[in-house]
């Protein structure tokens, strides 16, 4: 009886040693596999880094690539070496003009056309501002050579350049044919940007040489003072 009870406990002590070596051995198994899914991790950690450093260096490189393209074409308009298209990649559309037109007036500050006052919110109309006294509505094109201007502003934008560019020697039939308007809507809009360009060379702050985009704001008195 004794010895049976001996021999028991020498198979539970060793069944015992067994299992504790068992445990060991995976334990350390774990432990491994838990270093390598570490390791891991850690790896694409840092390649999750480093694909956000990427783009956010590309992203960065696209920002500066596309102003050095809205420059070199700036560039270009001033040098009087584009076409249509190209012009109208600085005003694509309506909104933009608009924009370009409100940024030129109203570079030096804002002055209500009716009363004066010097204080302004956005209005409804995009662009536009509204007198935070009187409430005159003032929009982008008032008070520049587009106001009341019958077809597109992109065009009417690079008419105003072209006669300019050309010094006013540029044919209204010509003008025309470049950006597909009738010829006597073509030799209207003409005359009035002639018209600028003469009462520009006259005053007192006029410079040989200066960006075309001045002769924008000449308008006549009557127009000046008109609303719309």
């Amino acid at each position: 009886m004794v010895e049976q009870l001996r021999e028991n406990q020498s198979l539970k002590d060793q069944l015992n040693t067994e299992l504790e070596a068992l445990v060991a051995r995976r334990t350390d198994e774990l432990s491994q596999q838990n270093a390598t899914i570490a390791a891991q991790n850690r790896e694409l950690l840092e390649r999750n880094s480093l694909l956000v450093l990427q783009s956010a260096a590309i992203k960065q490189l696209n920002r500066e690539l596309s102003r050095d393209l809205q420059a070199q074409t700036a560039a270009r308009i001033q040098a009087r070496a584009v076409d249509f298209g190209e012009f109208s990649q600085l005003s694509p559309d309506k909104d933009a003009c608009l924009r370009y037109l409100a940024d030129l007036k109203w570079a030096p500050g804002y002055r209500c056309r009716k009363c004066g006052h010097e204080k302004s919110c956005a209005a409804r109309e995009p662009h536009a501002r509204r007198c935070t006294r009187c409430r005159y509505v003032e929009s982008a094109t008032t008070g520049t050579l587009l106001q009341k201007c019958k077809f597109a502003a992109e065009k009417a934008l690079y008419a105003v350049f072209l006669v300019h560019a050309h010094r006013g020697h540029y044919a209204p039939a010509e003008l025309a044919r470049v950006l597909g308007l009738h010829p006597a809507t073509s030799w209207a809009f003409a005359q009035k940007v002639l018209a600028a360009l003469q009462r520009r060379q006259q005053a007192a702050s006029y410079e040989e040489g200066e960006p075309w985009a001045h002769v924008l704001l000449e308008v006549e008195v009557e127009a000046r003072e008109a609303g719309g």
